[in-house]
């Protein structure tokens, strides 16, 4: 009877003392106490449970404190984007158990308190939407002009060997309107929001210091400069430039010519029209005309035949020429009894 008594006494003992000897274990208070809190780097959380809500601390000393009543339920944020920037570990003092809390500020930052940390989940990143090159090429430098000053160049952030995005704009043309554009690089693109080809160039201007991928719509081809109508005052005068120069057989200037090294020279010079080299392929390459109707700038070619041309020069009107022959480049008339004028033609029509 003694010994149960006394089993009886220390099992009552033992579940009295339980709660003071545990290690973990906090004695229950009144008020909730704060063990540790930090800032953390900025992370966005959504509700995971509308039933949540926000508090303040109404603190009692540097640790202790009470909740206030709720502040903001998460019932009435349905969408809205909490952005975290504190922590803190509490115990409450009517669990004795150990919490996580958040402090939390809306994206407007006007609404924000405490809550714990169950009733948030961190908001997914958004999947990133990829455009795609379907083909990219290199293409004979062409030379454009700004068509649109709204548009803007852009450098491609590659994921992979087809996929990317597209960087912020780098170059706003609206800040180059005399620019010229040369285009080295094309590239078809297949953007991921309208699922649309669509044609990009890479270009660069004329210093080299400034360059990206645009749009093709935003450029237009640079026009061509307006050649110049050959001139007979062009031909003629560097024709006569070379009066009193030897003659020398197969020379074509610039200090002695032949005769179809002259007019080849004369025609290059002056008009940047390049003839062949010898006095029969000149005859043979360009329109003939009647020599009843010869035109200042024509060339007249003389020989046995039109199979035959052995002789040419630049006719200056008034049945003249300018020609390179045995005595140097002299000017003569296109009749003289040593020469047989079998024909002409028509290189370039002079103005």
């Amino acid at each position: 009877m003694k010994t149960s008594l006394k089993v009886g006494l220390a099992v009552a003992t033992a579940l009295v003392l339980t709660p003071f000897l545990g290690s973990q274990a906090h004695a229950a208070t009144n008020t909730n106490r704060i063990t540790s809190t930090s800032s953390v780097n900025k992370v966005a959380y959504i509700r995971k449970s509308a039933s949540g809500a926000t508090y303040n601390f109404n603190m009692t000393s540097n640790t202790n404190f009470k909740f206030s009543g709720r502040t903001h339920n998460l019932k009435n944020y349905p969408n809205t984007t909490w952005v975290v920037t504190k922590k803190a570990y509490i115990v409450k003092g009517n669990t004795n158990t150990t919490s996580l809390y958040y402090y939390v500020t809306n994206g407007h930052g006007d609404v924000s308190g405490w809550i714990w940390h169950g009733y948030l989940k961190v908001k997914p990143k958004p999947a990133v939407a990829y455009d795609r090159i379907t083909s990219t090429s290199s293409v004979n430098k062409t030379q454009y002009l700004r068509k649109s000053a709204s548009g803007a160049t852009y450098n491609f952030n590659m994921s992979g060997n087809t996929n990317f995005t597209f960087s912020g704009r780098t170059h706003n043309l609206k800040n180059y309107p005399h620019t010229t554009w040369i285009v080295t690089k094309k590239a078809y693109i297949v953007k991921h929001n309208t699922n649309t080809t669509s044609l990009y160039y890479y270009v660069t201007n004329g210093h080299g210091d400034v360059s990206g991928w645009i749009w093709h719509g935003y450029l237009t081809p640079k026009p061509k400069p307006v050649a110049k109508a050959a001139s007979y005052a062009a031909v003629y005068n560097k024709a006569k430039a070379q009066l009193g120069k030897p003659y020398a057989w197969g020379a074509a200037g610039a200090n002695s010519f032949d005769c179809s090294g002259l007019t080849q020279y004369v025609y290059k010079q002056a008009i940047n029209k390049q003839l062949p080299r010898t006095a029969q392929s000149q005859y043979n390459s360009y329109s003939h005309v009647s020599t009843n109707n010869l035109k200042k700038g024509d060339l007249v070619f003389f020989g046995s035949n039109a199979g035959n041309i052995s002789h040419t020069g630049i006719y200056v009107g008034s049945n003249k020429m300018i020609d390179a022959q045995n005595r140097g480049v002299i000017t003569e008339n296109i009749h003289a009894s040593w020469w047989n004028l079998v024909g002409a033609s028509r290189p370039a029509n002079l103005q």
